[in-house]
């Protein structure tokens, strides 16, 4: 899940409060909100999907390394 995605189902990025209602909803602080990266970390992700009832989905792909002898991965085999 992408932390801008995030950010826009609760208000917007740069929204003043947008970065606390984030972090009461998820039980976590402020400052671990502002510590994620463009990809959140994967338990808020699955925590998210949940909360939201789908509105935020978890995607599973984005934490799980696509291995290159894999034959669903299409750019390996290219």
């Amino acid at each position: 899940m992408h932390k801008d995605d995030v950010f826009e189902h609760f208000g917007g990025r740069g929204r003043y409060g947008t970065q606390t209602k984030i972090a009461r909803a998820l039980g976590i602080k402020p400052p671990s909100v502002a510590a994620w990266r463009e990809l959140i970390p994967e338990k808020q992700a699955l925590r998210l999907d949940l909360l939201t009832e789908g509105q935020l989905t978890y995607q599973e792909h984005l934490y799980r390394p696509v291995a290159a002898n894999d034959p669903s991965n299409r750019e390996a085999a290219a």
